[in-house]
Parts: structure tokens; sequence; C-alpha cells
């Protein structure tokens, strides 16, 4: 977390610096030293949604977003879950949580992002943004299939060969959805493409 809060402090947008080649836009913290996720995305993940707050640890502090890469990475397929569906949900010491979808879509949180009213094994209730369920470990196989291929070409974006987070200013993204959008709207690119704000 030290090295996520001083990477962070160091892209916060400065007056000055505005439009400097000399100021970072980005920074990935690249991890392959941490035991617990280089082989294990389920551990990785649970780091990701439960202290980094899916990406939204540093938004109110520094104005970043962090976005996880993981050689196993692997999207949600579909469109989530519907209500009284059952799910397995990261927690917070990397073991899985079992949960039921009371309420699929309750809006968005402080965030903007979308998030689904669950009730968990031991009766508490509480919201989970989508965000938080649109990983999973790939069910990658030894040995190249067409599946593999699939699995490959889905996930490509969210893949890396080691664990990564990667910094994005909050102004960047926002940025970046807007003109995303004013694409579509012209027709250059093909809609419902997954934003940072999941499913809808």
């Amino acid at each position: 977390m030290a090295d996520l809060a001083a990477e962070s402090m160091r892209l916060r947008p400065r007056r000055e610096a505005a439009g400097s080649s000399k100021v970072s836009q980005t920074t990935l913290l690249v991890c392959p030293h941490v035991p617990a996720w280089k082989e294990d995305f389920a551990a990785f993940h649970a780091f990701y949604v439960w202290h980094l707050d899916s990406g939204f640890s540093l938004a109110d502090a520094f104005g970043v977003k962090v976005v996880p890469f993981h050689p196993q990475f692997a999207l949600l397929e579909g469109t989530g879950p519907k209500n009284g569906d059952s799910i397995t949900v990261p927690g917070p010491d990397g073991e899985s949580m079992r949960a039921t979808v009371l309420e699929r879509h309750v809006g968005a949180d402080e965030a903007g992002e979308l998030c689904m009213a669950v009730r968990f094994d031991n009766g508490s209730e509480g919201l989970m943004r989508h965000a938080a369920l649109m990983a999973k470990p790939s069910k990658r196989r030894k040995g190249p299939s067409n599946d593999d291929a699939d699995d490959m070409v889905r996930n490509f974006a969210s893949r890396a060969p080691r664990p990564v987070l990667h910094l994005l200013r909050l102004p960047d993204l926002d940025r970046a959805e807007s003109e995303a959008a004013a694409a579509v709207k012209r027709g250059d690119l093909p809609q419902g493409l997954p934003g940072r704000r999941g499913p809808e």
C-alpha cells in the first residue's frame, strides 16, 4: 500500500505541470514478488476488491483509480447474476465467500460504480460492486485447445505476464470515456464495450 500511495502522489495533477511532458501520466506497479499473487488469481482479486476498494481506495486522496492485470485474469461471461442467484465473491482474506443476490441493480455508489444488494451465508447483508464480480480465475488447462484460444482472446486486455496494478488519473479516464462515447455516437466504435462502471 505504501508503494501505491507514493506512486499515486506522483500522479496528482499539478496546475503548473498541466501539459508538461515531464509529468507522469500513468504508473505501472509490477508485483512479481508477492508470493500469494504469483499463481493465485483469487488472492490477487481479493486484495483488489477489499483492500483497494475495487480500484477506488486512492480516488479521494489522490484522484487515481487502480486497474488490475494478472496472468490468469478472466472476465465474467454473460450479463452477470440475476436476483436469487447464489454467487461466489472474494473475501477480505483471499478466501471465497458465498452470497445470494437480493437485488441485481440498486444504483451506483459514490464512485459511480453499479452495485447489487447481497446476503452473505453468515446472514449479513450489504452492497457489492458489479466490478467485484467481473473477474474469475481462467479455466485454462495444460495443453492448447480452442477453449484456450477463446479464453485468451476474450481476456487479452486484462492479462499481463506478472501481477500488475495500473494507476490511472480519474480525469484522464473520464476524458477517455467521453471520447469513446462520442466515437460510438459517430459510429466509429461498436456499442456495448465494457466501461469502468461495469455492466449495464
